[in-house]
């Protein structure tokens, strides 16, 4: 009976309003000369920018961006052509270095995250690559110091390899078999999760939809009490547990949010977020089977976080079964055509999604709150 109760819950009246649309540039070019040519002419511009003595701080961070932008779709170019004919690799990597010089560094540590197994080839390359590498190339040949937009460039990185909820998809060491489950996770989508999706998206109203998504969330008020305690951010705690009554009663078993219009907003929280809390790190990046994309940290914590959860222990091995594919259809309709397109226009799905799990999870281990700007204050003040 339980398990008819919960099967009438999922289907028949069904959390939130949709997760917000994933940022998609239009596909590069692939010409590299092309797109080295447009990062030339965007830092003219900032070189324009600079002159202006109350723009300095803008334009130095404009600059540090722009080169990342542009080593990053270069780089992506290269990548994906040497994908579809690794014979030419040689060649390519080449064409991406003359197109470029000034980014070699950049571009040459791009490609060997992407070719593991290639790293000192792509170093040699890299090494015997023609042109200068710029203005900061010739200081250091000479042991001159970089320049202030230089040293902003750098010491921004140090910064955002300082901060545990910075995006790091650099770290994949295991990219390898993470591709294969990608693979498989990828092909079982396709066929299975995306057209049930679709067929549950197009069929039922978009008000229920919403229940559904409200009631799901409202399951997991436990784990988000449990997690609040052990931050001990007590306030949240509070909020969580007056949203979980509230909405449990006058909601109507959570199928409606009513929390909020009495002035209690919906968070989020978990073990790996707790365990962020206490200096734990995040670990290698992981491609789970069927679950997606975590860390050893995150994966860990979804694991544990089971134990929080009031239904592991009420209801049996297959009405569990039933809640968490319905959990996963749910979400799965949420993120439908924010995940075409991200296919459509990203010449490395796998590569895409792992940047998007990383800019994701970075702003829920800051519990919503925008990142820490202190040293990002004291970098612009060196540079006035």
């Amino acid at each position: 009976m339980r398990l008819l109760s919960l099967g009438f819950l999922i289907l028949a009246a069904l959390a939130g309003p949709a997760t917000a649309q994933i940022g998609v540039g239009a596909l590069p070019p692939d010409n590299l000369g092309t797109l080295a040519a447009q990062y030339r002419d965007t830092a003219a511009h900032n070189r324009v920018i600079v002159q202006a003595p109350m723009n300095d701080r803008l334009a130095q961070v404009i600059a540090a961006n722009n080169r990342r932008s542009a080593a990053t779709r270069i780089a992506s170019v290269a990548i994906g052509r040497i994908s579809e004919n690794p014979a030419q690799m040689d060649a390519i990597v080449n064409e991406a270095f003359a197109a470029a010089p000034d980014l070699r560094d950049e571009l040459a540590a791009q490609l060997s995250q992407a070719f593991p197994f290639f790293v000192p080839r792509i170093q040699t390359m890299a090494r015997g690559a023609q042109g200068a590498r710029g203005a900061r190339g010739t200081r250091a040949a000479t042991g001159g110091a970089p320049a202030v937009g230089d040293r902003m460039d750098i010491e921004l990185a140090e910064v955002d390899s300082a901060d545990d909820t910075a995006v790091d998809d650099d770290n994949d060491p295991l990219e390898g078999m993470n591709r294969a489950i990608f693979f498989f996770n990828d092909t079982l989508d396709t066929y299975l999760f995306r057209p049930v999706a679709w067929t549950y998206g197009k069929i039922v109203p978009n008000r229920a939809k919403q229940s559904v998504r409200h009631f799901v969330r409202n399951l997991k008020a436990p784990i988000v009490l449990a997690n609040d305690l052990l931050q001990l951010e007590f306030r949240d705690a509070g909020v969580t547990l007056t949203r979980f009554l509230v909405n449990s009663t006058l909601g109507l078993g959570g199928l409606f949010e009513v929390a909020e219009d009495f002035g209690f907003p919906h968070h989020d929280s978990d073990l790996g977020q707790t365990l962020n809390s206490y200096g734990v790190g995040a670990g290698p990046y992981l491609m789970l089977p069927v679950f997606g994309p975590a860390t050893v940290r995150h994966g860990v914590g979804q694991f544990v976080d089971a134990f929080f959860d009031p239904l592991t222990y009420y209801l049996d091995p297959s009405e569990r079964l039933i809640l968490g594919i319905g959990k996963a259809l749910v979400r799965r309709e949420e993120i439908l055509k924010q995940l075409d397109e991200l296919r459509k226009t990203s010449i490395d799905y796998y590569a895409a999604i792992r940047s998007l799990y990383y800019q994701d999870r970075a702003k829920f281990l800051r519990r919503g709150k925008p990142p820490e700007t202190r040293e990002l204050d004291r970098l612009f003040e060196s540079a006035e």
